[in-house]
């Protein structure tokens, strides 16, 4: 985490774009992750996050039958 929040915050990087993925019923506030993007955003790093919801059973029908 120390790494990413190097790498994010540094200025020279200007164009750079990491791609995450978590699940949020599995972290806390107090879980590390959740600290090092507070700080990185404290940092002025830019955090834009997407909450995606469950897939329905009709979602996932969907999916297997354009497979």
């Amino acid at each position: 985490m120390n790494l990413l929040d190097l790498i994010i915050t540094n200025p020279q990087h200007k164009q750079l774009l990491l791609i995450g993925a978590y699940r949020d019923n599995e972290v806390d506030d107090f879980h590390p992750l959740i600290s090092s993007l507070k700080q990185i955003e404290s940092k002025q790093g830019k955090i834009n996050s997407i909450v995606l919801k469950p897939l329905l059973e009709n979602d996932l029908s969907e999916i297997t039958r354009q497979s």
